[in-house]
């Protein structure tokens, strides 16, 4: 069963998991007993878990400050249903039957995104996970690349999908400069809805064998493969 590690509606003051504050400055076993008990803990032991990550980046002010606020009052639609679909997907154990699917939901709108935290929790599992930045708006783009940045210094694997990616790569022959900046990063750029295709992209990233773009076509076509 996947275990709920934050919970995006809930503002910082009421909720250390929301914001990965606190918790995150202690040692890992330190955190795993603050957030999941002593059992739990000795559970992660004795099974492969794959970290997910989940943002929905926010955008920036006219003099470059991330827009944030103390509370939101309806949760992102895009990163609620990839929870979702995320969480259906580890309790059918689509990355096999010894491998949890640990699933971090964060909504940058009300909650601190702390990169290096991020690039802790993923390397305490030897790098077995990803980010993944949800429903990325085209005004919300450049903020996307901005945490993309470190993380991929840090080899962290990150996809990016949502309405400006899907979008371009719907209306222009090839990507676009600011795609292409993604790319050359070595992010993956999600094409399209996740619904029915979250399994591939997470077994790919499992696998360290992301595509550079990851498109409905493609689905098509390894399917037909099979």
């Amino acid at each position: 069963m996947n275990r709920i590690l934050a919970l995006l509606p809930f503002p910082a003051k009421a909720c250390n998991f929301a914001c990965l504050g606190e918790p995150f400055n202690r040692p890992w076993g330190a955190f795993l007993d603050f957030c999941m008990g002593a059992t739990m803990a000795a559970e992660l032991a004795t099974t492969h878990r794959f970290r997910l990550v989940l943002i929905k980046p926010s955008h920036y002010d006219d003099d470059g400050y991330v827009i944030q606020w103390w509370r939101s009052s309806i949760p992102t639609n895009s990163l609620s249903i990839v929870y979702t679909l995320a969480e259906d997907a580890g309790q059918r154990r689509a990355l096999g039957a010894d491998v949890e699917i640990d699933i971090i939901a964060m909504d940058e709108a009300n909650t601190r995104v702390r990169v290096n935290d991020i690039i802790a929790l993923i390397r305490a599992s030897g790098g077995f996970g990803m980010v993944g930045l949800v429903g990325v708006q085209s005004n919300q783009y450049p903020r996307a690349l901005d945490i993309a940045r470190p993380l991929r210094a840090a080899g962290i694997k990150v996809v990016i999908g949502g309405f400006h990616v899907s979008g371009v790569l719907a209306m222009l022959p090839g990507p676009s400069p600011e795609l292409k900046e993604a790319l050359d990063l070595g992010c993956s750029l999600f094409a399209g809805e996740a619904e029915g295709r979250i399994d591939r992209v997470l077994q790919d990233a499992a696998a360290d064998r992301l595509q550079p773009i990851e498109s409905p076509r493609r689905q098509k076509a390894a399917e037909q493969d099979h």
